[in-house]
């Protein structure tokens, strides 16, 4: 959250010194948001759209980065069955097969994921 200070200046952690206008974080002030407000040292900011913009970018982006990390543990997955099945005695062979369809079942939906995250959006607002 941004507060704007209302005062000629205030006192903020490790001795810096906002000005009157300036924008600060929750975390440079010296003292709880809540007690700055009572006072009328500080005001709420509303978020920017480029501030709500950033923030959607970056959930989006660690969204599809746990997405492709999920999608390689499947791969790992996969190829460690197939190289369990390779080795396995034939009266494993069975077990061994459905180990290998569950990790293919899994990096699919792994990839399905990723793909969904990274496929391009269709603008609908587009007036005819």
């Amino acid at each position: 959250m941004k507060y704007k200070v209302l005062v000629i200046a205030l006192l903020l952690k490790n001795n810096v010194v906002a000005k009157f206008g300036e924008e600060v974080t929750a975390d440079q002030l010296s003292d709880s948001a809540q007690n700055l407000i009572k006072g009328g040292y500080i005001a709420e900011v509303a978020p920017s759209s480029a501030d709500l913009q950033k923030a959607a970018d970056e959930a989006k982006a660690k969204e599809l980065a746990d997405a492709q990390a999920a999608l390689d543990a499947a791969n790992i997955a996969l190829s460690t069955a197939k190289a369990n099945a390779d080795a396995a005695p034939a009266e494993l062979k069975d077990a061994a097969n459905v180990a290998i369809t569950n990790a293919q079942a899994a990096a699919d939906a792994a990839q399905a994921a990723v793909d969904a995250l990274t496929a391009p959006v269709k603008d609908t607002t587009k007036k005819k």
